[in-house]
């Protein structure tokens, strides 16, 4: 979630060579999500026009939106989300209310305007019922010797369609929730009793997130795992993206088309989340 667009914008300027990249148009950027029991987050942006010209890196702030109108319905309720500084995102700066909760089984449709430059960007989502982990734990990393992964089980409901998200915030090295690598998964690839893989994502908050091995813990890393159920459309966004995120740490292959954005009138995705919560003390 954090920093996401970030991190695809970099992935496709390690696929393409600029000559290959049409000039366009500013278009309206919008990350949003609701957890049941949660608040709305919604983050604000503008694209970076691709060009020939040189683009410092210093004029990115140009294109944070603190002045749109976000407005988030349940189909009763119609609440504006107030624009605040949050550390914990990047960038820095989201929308949000304390006036709207998620509801799981509710839909909620969103729209994004800026007024000021015509921009109005639009998207729906429901927040399915949140399915539980039966257990987490951890084992030693065949692969890096002293550190771990990070595994877990559950029981996928045989009577529904499911979809399912991992994020992971490791305590002192994430500031909010990463979107898990490969952490996107359908019921229909999955046995009735499933058991994951829990890695980190790929964030710009660390240096080193090209070299990384997702699989891999520190011995005392306290590792917080959010897992989701969320609805078909959601699905198909993330699926696209970790599609995008694969073939562009390959240098044999090239991304060169976008994930499957789930708003119209810009670009992003708004996704409801039926969320369960845990907290893991790794090699302990």
């Amino acid at each position: 979630m954090k920093k996401i667009f970030i991190a695809f914008a970099l992935l496709l300027a390690a696929a393409c060579t600029p000559s290959w990249q049409p000039e366009g148009e500013e278009r309206l950027v919008v990350e949003g999500w609701i957890d049941a029991g949660g608040f709305p987050i919604v983050m604000v942006t503008t694209s970076v026009p691709t060009s020939t010209e040189y683009q410092s890196i210093d004029d990115q702030e140009s294109h944070l939106m603190r002045h749109a109108r976000v407005t988030v319905s349940d189909g009763e309720n119609s609440v504006i989300l107030t624009g605040k500084y949050n550390d914990a995102y990047f960038p820095p700066y989201i929308y949000t209310t304390s006036d709207l909760r998620g509801v799981a089984g509710k839909s909620y449709s969103l729209k994004v305007e800026l007024p000021s430059v015509g921009l109005t960007a639009i998207g729906t989502t429901t927040i399915p019922t949140a399915v539980p982990l039966d257990s987490i734990w951890c084992v030693p990393s065949p692969d890096d010797k002293g550190k771990y992964n990070i595994k877990a089980s559950f029981s996928d409901p045989e009577a529904s369609e499911d979809y399912y998200r991992l994020f992971v915030k490791v305590a002192g090295k994430d500031s909010s929730y990463v979107a898990s690598y490969m952490g996107c998964m359908s019921d229909s690839d999955l046995p009735r009793h499933a058991e994951i893989n829990v890695m980190r994502g790929l964030s710009v908050d660390n240096e080193s997130s090209w070299a990384w091995n997702p699989a891999s813990f520190e011995k005392g890393d306290e590792v917080m795992v959010k897992f989701c159920t969320m609805d078909r459309v959601s699905y198909e966004f993330w699926n696209s993206y970790e599609l995008v995120v694969s073939l562009s740490t390959l240098p044999m292959f090239q991304a060169t088309y976008n994930p499957a954005f789930n708003v119209t009138g810009g670009i992003g995705y708004w996704c409801g989340y039926g969320a369960s919560k845990y907290t893991i003390r790794v090699g302990e």
